[in-house]
C-alpha cells in the first residue's frame, strides 16, 4: 500500500478556533502541531457547514466551501503508530482539505458553480501564469541553465530528541484572508 502523508499546522489562528478530542478527552490543539497524518481515513460526524477556505495552490483565491464541521480521523502518526481522534472547527476543515489533496481533489472542485464562475478570471490568470512559468523553467532546463525543474525547499531537520520537524511556512494553508 502506498503511503499518503500530510502535515497540518493550525497554531496561531484565533478567529477560526479548532477542537481536538483524544480518547474521549478534550485536548489542547497546539500540543499536536504540526500534526502528521499518514494514510488518514476521515469519517464525518455531522452535517456540512459552509465556511471560508483557500489553498496555497491557488494564491489569493478564496471561496465558501461546505464540509462537515466535525470529523473522526484514523491515521498513522509521525512515528508510524496508529491513532484516532475527533476534531472540529478549522482543524476539521484542514484535515478534510488535506485528505482531498491526497485523493486528487482540489478545493476549487468543491466550489459552487456560481463561485467558480465569479472566480473564472482569477483562475484563468493563474493558469496562464502557471503555464508561462512552466515553459520558462523548461527552456532554462533545456539550455542547461538549471539542473532541476522544481524549486528547492527547506529540508526537515532533526531536533534535540531526534524527531524531524518541518518548517511551518511550507505546510501553512489556512491563514486569515
Amino acid at each position: 500500500q502506498a503511503l499518503q502523508l500530510t502535515v497540518i499546522d493550525v497554531r496561531g489562528i484565533e478567529d477560526r478556533p479548532s477542537t481536538l478530542e483524544l480518547n474521549g478527552e478534550s485536548s489542547e490543539v497546539d500540543a499536536f502541531m504540526p500534526l502528521v497524518l499518514i494514510n488518514p481515513e476521515i469519517k464525518p460526524l455531522n452535517e456540512a457547514v459552509t465556511g471560508p477556505e483557500g489553498c496555497l495552490s491557488f494564491p489569493e483565491i478564496y471561496a465558501d466551501i461546505s464540509r462537515p464541521e466535525s470529523v473522526e480521523v484514523r491515521a498513522l502518526n509521525r512515528k508510524g503508530e496508529p491513532f484516532e481522534f475527533r476534531c472540529g472547527g478549522l482543524l476539521a476543515r484542514a484535515v478534510q482539505h488535506e485528505a482531498d489533496h491526497l485523493n486528487g481533489i482540489l478545493f476549487i472542485d468543491r466550489m459552487s458553480k456560481a463561485d467558480k464562475a465569479d472566480l473564472k478570471p482569477e483562475l484563468d490568470e493563474l493558469q496562464a501564469e502557471t503555464k508561462a512559468a512552466r515553459h520558462s523553467r523548461a527552456r532554462r532546463f533545456l539550455k542547461g541553465q538549471t539542473k532541476s525543474r522544481t524549486p528547492e525547499v527547506s529540508k526537515p531537520s532533526a531536533n534535540s530528541t531526534g524527531e524531524y520537524s518541518v518548517p511551518r511556512g511550507i505546510w501553512r494553508r489556512y491563514g486569515v484572508r
